[in-house]
């Protein structure tokens, strides 16, 4: 019988200028909240339930630089083990999570030291990866006993009803979500007391689940063969409650902004109007990844009083690759809505981050070229110092439309994938996902350099604008960019000496 759950969150490497790079900073500084989720469900129906969690990129003296050396990790990870508040044994179930493709190797190596140290205890995988992969860890003598797919509470909870044994041969675990989300508990974060506030700037929390739409490049799409492409959310009386909750949370630790991870923040206008008229409190920046397509001066309005701030996907200003990202059926009007809503930031003088994406499969010299002059448009009508941009470059991820449809997109495009399975070695689960060639008209090396060429130029367009402006107070920023810089020199110079250690093109 299970009366203690462990919740494991997996590390990332930090070697090879990987700090430098997006994926280290949103999956090793950014704060995952999957284990808060479950713990919650679990002891609203399960009473006398222990529980603990291993926040392994939070642990301060846990170093580890490669995945292959067994014995430092087993080391560092007896010392973590010795100061849990009870023991592992066959009572224990432990809940691993690969959040990202990008922790396979991590869920790998602390799932094979459970299988040795603590041979008695149950193991359950779960996550995205989990579910784009099911089969990775099908095989004799796994170090996983289930694998979860899709949504964990109620899967968990009906593991946990069923007593679950130690397996020869792991077994899949499918459960349809919780279709009214409002039967979750109130969400609590107590389980992250344990650590200092210096990792709790910034919380994370979902007030809704599901998105209606497919973008080929996005994992979300993946989970819709699970019966979650609906939207779901909270009441807006529960939300505003759930908001609450982490924000005195985080007054308590001094965070200073919330990240909504809703696949698509506040989808239903009549919903979101209604939960702007509850909210009436905002000590902390609220930011929300939503779709301009959704929104209309109203509610932009409302947003900005209430000090919410938006990042949106636009992605593309080629009416081409919008169309092969299946972003929108029309793009024309896509980005004429884009050009509406960005004109009205710029009124207010609100700011907003837009998402672009280099180097989608498909993409050739004359798209690239159609985004970066859509991109300087937008810069010339607009107060610099509003806009931010995250410029991307194409990461192949597995449960992707693009995976499912490889062939599909080479025969097509001619897109070729040249590690289709990155995450299972070392070397390559770091640059690997990037070595992408988009199509017959642009090759890997090229769609890089033209990558880094429009980022700084764009860029360098955006600051000059925006230091004709500026005080002598706000010129510090510069500095800020000359770092930022380096970083996607730093980069540019590791993907390209990964590229030429592989011998690709």
């Amino acid at each position: 019988m299970i009366k203690k759950v462990l919740y494991i969150q997996p590390f990332l490497l930090k070697k090879d200028g990987l700090e430098d790079n997006i994926i280290h900073i949103l999956y090793s500084k950014g704060l995952m909240v999957w284990s808060v989720y479950l713990d919650n469900f679990l002891k609203s129906k399960i009473s006398n339930l222990e529980s603990e969690l291993l926040y392994l990129p939070f642990e301060d003296k846990f170093k580890i630089d490669s995945y292959n050396k067994k014995e430092d990790f087993f080391s560092q990870m007896d010392n973590l083990m010795a100061k849990l508040s009870f023991d592992i044994n066959e009572d224990t179930l432990i809940c691993i999570s690969g959040v990202t493709t990008h922790h396979f190797l991590a869920c790998q190596l602390i799932s094979k030291y459970f299988q040795e140290r603590y041979s008695n205890s149950v193991v359950a995988f779960g996550g995205i990866h989990a579910s784009a992969c099911p089969h990775e860890f099908d095989y004799p003598n796994s170090p996983i006993d289930y694998i979860i797919i899709g949504e964990g509470e109620l899967s968990l909870y009906n593991l946990i009803r069923q007593k679950p044994k130690k397996q020869t041969f792991p077994k899949i675990i499918k459960n349809n979500p919780i279709p009214d989300i409002n039967e979750l508990p109130l969400f609590d974060l107590s389980l992250f007391d344990k650590y200092p506030s210096k990792y709790l700037l910034h919380l994370n929390m979902n007030l809704s689940r599901g998105c209606p739409f497919s973008c080929s490049f996005c994992m979300e799409r993946n989970l819709c063969k699970n019966h979650i492409k609906r939207w779901r959310t909270y009441t807006p009386k529960r939300a505003i409650k759930e908001i609450n909750n982490v924000i005195e949370f985080g007054q308590r630790h001094g965070s200073r902004s919330i990240v909504m991870n809703d696949p698509i923040f506040g989808f239903n206008k009549k919903w979101l109007h209604s939960f702007l008229d509850l909210y009436d409190f905002s000590p902390l920046t609220v930011w929300i990844d939503t779709r301009m397509d959704i929104l209309d001066e109203p509610l932009l309005m409302r947003l900005h009083k209430k000090n919410f701030s938006q990042m949106y996907g636009l992605e593309s200003c080629s009416k081409k690759m919008l169309k092969i990202m299946n972003k929108t059926p029309d793009p024309t009007k896509y980005l004429k809505t884009f050009d509406s809503i960005s004109l009205i930031h710029n009124r207010l003088e609100y700011p907003y981050i837009v998402n672009i994406l280099f180097n989608h499969p498909g993409e050739t010299r004359e798209t690239s070229l159609d985004t970066f002059n859509g991109l300087k448009k937008i810069i010339e009508n607009n107060k610099a110092e509003s806009l931010l941009f995250n410029f991307a470059l194409y990461a192949h991820f597995p449960g992707t439309y693009i995976h499912h449809n490889k062939k599909d997109f080479y025969q097509t495009y001619g897109s070729k994938i040249y590690y289709p399975e990155w995450w299972k070695d070392e070397r390559n689960a770091q640059y690997g996902f990037f070595c992408v060639k988009p199509s017959f008209h642009l090759s890997l090396l090229d769609s890089v350099g033209l990558y880094i060429k429009y980022y700084k130029e764009l860029e360098k367009l955006k600051y000059r604008k925006a230091f004709e402006k500026a005080s002598k107070d706000s010129l510090s920023k510069l500095g800020e960019k000359l770092l930022e810089f380096k970083i996607i020199d730093n980069l540019k110079n590791n993907l390209l000496e990964f590229i030429n250690e592989k011998g690709i093109e």
